[in-house]
């Protein structure tokens, strides 16, 4: 009875070690050389990242111990007293940073290895390391990468960024506030071509981080044009709005191709490959990586012998290469195709589906063989998709703010509906999202107010608001747990305007 239960399990043993036989893992694709392309095809001469990071090192820290505390300290809300000395002191200093996010291409290349440490260090990332003797000394130079995983990828450039948005738009109130409103829409569109420049970057966070500093803008526009202390006059207005037109600073859907490419790596590194795609996963690899993720094999089967017999066994209880592959580039698809369609139309049917398969109802070893490591480095994307729809409706509405207010300078008075201004101010009137309909507008007290049906999608007029609320700029997933009774109102002076330029 034995010798036959032996003979079985040997059998069995064969069998599925067979299914792996002459397969092995492959690294057949660079996905870093991928991602890096766009920016390398992009002319020198129309690179901003070297420019621009010559004009970030020449920045006075006022003191500071890194470059980010210094960005840190231009929040819009912050009091420092510094701050107006330092823009007088730096004046200078701002244009060659305006001149270089002007450029058609960013230029940043992803490296590994970047040392964490002096954020002025993050600037060198292109990567010239003979830069490196520029800086102060003291600051740690070394440039050894670690073992390489892709999910070491670090992406702290972004940082820099954000904070380069806070100062530029921090200058822009400052100088709107002396009323050079011409010189703030130049910082405003400085920012906007931060935003279109780090978004061009395939990964994920580069574009959330474009639409972050968009909505940062868009905000600063919206208070400048409700500040009746500080308004923009025509020429500042017209300039604003020739820059809202150009489709070149418009928002675009996400583009997953830089996740897609990275996941691809991490797969590649995982499942072996019999030349047609149809793999199985390493299970040296899945211990790594679930080892490092709290998912503990058990303790038999960390031994190297008794691993060795019944690894194939276990392995052949998880997903395929192909079937992981699949499942990844339907969550991709269904996300793509939620971006294009209209926001108040958006059937989440698809989605749900795609990404169900990801949910471990029941967490261990065996449940994560499936579809390994989807559930670990595959987001769930629906915030994406809603900032994905919030960032062009954001811009379009700036778009119609900057209208009115065209319109009020050359006729003395707000218009009577939205409709008046199509076509000599604006294209088309941008759609509530919650409805599909042109937005809402009434003069109230000769005061424009601008509103959403809300989630409930019952016009109430506007009448409902709460004057203490911040614009929600809500975009839904569902209506569950998102219903209002009450109208969104999205903009309206909060006290009387001049109606001279």
């Amino acid at each position: 009875m034995v010798i036959i239960l032996l003979v079985g399990l040997t059998t069995v043993w064969v069998f599925f070690s067979l299914g792996s036989w002459n397969q092995r893992i492959v690294i057949d694709f660079d996905y870093l050389e991928d991602l890096n392309a766009p920016a390398q095809a992009v002319p020198e001469s129309e690179r901003a990242w070297p420019p621009l990071r010559e004009a970030l090192l020449g920045l006075d820290l006022q003191g500071q111990g890194s470059f980010m505390e210094l960005l840190n300290g231009f929040s819009q809300d912050s009091s420092e007293d510094w701050v107006p000395e330092w823009f007088d002191l730096n004046e200078s200093r701002l244009e060659p940073i305006r001149a270089a996010l002007s450029r058609e291409g960013l230029g940043f290349i992803h490296v590994h290895g970047v040392p964490v440490g002096d954020d002025r260090l993050v600037l060198l990332s292109g990567f010239e390391q003979d830069n490196a003797a520029s800086l102060p000394s003291g600051v740690d130079t070394s440039f050894e990468a670690p073992g390489f995983m892709a999910l070491e990828l670090e992406h702290r450039f972004t940082r820099i960024p954000r904070g380069l948005a806070r100062l530029l738009l921090r200058h822009a109130k400052e100088v709107a506030g002396e009323g050079e409103s011409l010189l703030a829409v130049e910082d405003i569109v400085a920012t906007l071509d931060l935003g279109r420049l780090v978004a061009q970057d395939r990964l994920l966070i580069s574009q959330l981080v474009g639409f972050s500093i968009y909505k940062l803008a868009m905000t600063t526009c919206l208070e400048l044009l409700a500040d009746p202390e500080a308004p923009l006059d025509r020429p500042a207005l017209e300039f604003l709005a020739r820059v809202l037109d150009d489709p070149r600073y418009q928002p675009e859907p996400i583009d997953f191709h830089g996740e897609q490419a990275v996941l691809r790596d991490i797969i590649q590194r995982f499942y072996t490959s019999d030349g047609s795609g149809d793999g199985f996963l390493d299970l040296d690899g899945f211990v790594a990586m679930s080892a490092a993720t709290g998912t503990q094999l058990p303790v038999p089967l960390r031994v190297g012998v008794v691993r060795s017999i019944f690894g194939p066994l276990l392995i052949s209880g998880g997903s395929t290469r192909a079937e992981v592959e699949a499942v990844a580039r339907r969550c991709y698809e269904v996300a793509d195709d939620l971006q294009r369609q209209d926001v108040w139309a958006m059937e989440w049917t698809e989605y749900d589906a795609a990404f169900n398969p990801l949910l471990v109802t029941n967490p261990g070893v065996f449940s994560s063989l499936t579809l390994f490591p989807l559930n670990l480095v595959l987001p769930a994307l629906d915030a994406a998709i809603s900032m994905s729809h919030q960032s062009r409706f954001r811009y379009d509405f700036v778009r119609l703010v900057v209208a009115l207010h065209l319109h009020r300078i050359d006729h003395g008075e707000w218009p009577d509906t939205l409709q008046a201004m199509v076509p000599g101010y604006l294209s088309e009137i941008p759609r509530d999202p919650f409805d599909g309909e042109s937005l809402r507008y009434r003069l109230v007290d000769g005061l424009p107010l601008i509103w959403s049906v809300g989630a409930d999608r019952i016009d109430q007029s506007g009448a409902t608001f709460d004057g203490s609320q911040a614009p929600p700029w809500l975009v839904p997933r569902k209506d569950d747990g998102l219903i209002v009774a009450e109208d969104l109102v999205l903009w309206q002076l909060a006290t009387p305007g001049t109606s001279g330029e």
